[in-house]
């Protein structure tokens, strides 16, 4: 169940990168993201490419932290702007799940964004980490 969660999380976040803060632009268009992703138990990388249609109602501020909250599972909070660079904490609680914490980084650049995410949980245990990096680029319009 925690790996879900995580990708949920992850999913949420890469997809809609530039949502997430007001002052970060993001144009409406076909975009392309790719994340890599190791976990402490299992330290072989994962990278998925997804290509993906976003709607000026994707890139709203509003629409994206509805998206990445709307479980009640997860939470945003410390958020801090530094030029185009964003970074928040989330913490995600579930009922079959561990909790999980972590900090997220997105950076703007026009038509592209990079960012990396580290979530911490306890699994009995085992304390895991997974390290996430995506980045994204802009392709052109919607087909």
């Amino acid at each position: 169940m925690f790996g879900i969660r995580v990708t949920l999380v992850t999913a949420a976040v890469t997809l809609a990168p530039a949502a997430v803060f007001a002052a970060f632009e993001m144009r409406a268009g076909k975009w392309q993201f790719e994340t890599t992703s190791v976990m402490s138990v299992m330290p072989q990388p994962q990278t998925k490419t997804q290509t993906k249609c976003l709607t000026e109602k994707d890139t709203d501020p509003d629409n994206a932290m509805k998206g990445l909250t709307k479980d009640g599972h997860c939470t945003l909070s410390g958020r801090e702007v530094s030029g185009n660079t964003h970074t928040f904490e989330v913490t995600c609680k579930g009922a079959k799940g561990p909790e999980m914490k972590g900090r997220a980084t997105l950076t703007g650049h026009g038509d592209s964004v990079e960012g990396g995410m580290t979530v911490n949980m306890q699994m009995g245990p085992q304390a895991m980490t997974m390290e996430t990096k995506w980045k994204g680029k802009r392709l052109g319009n919607c087909d």
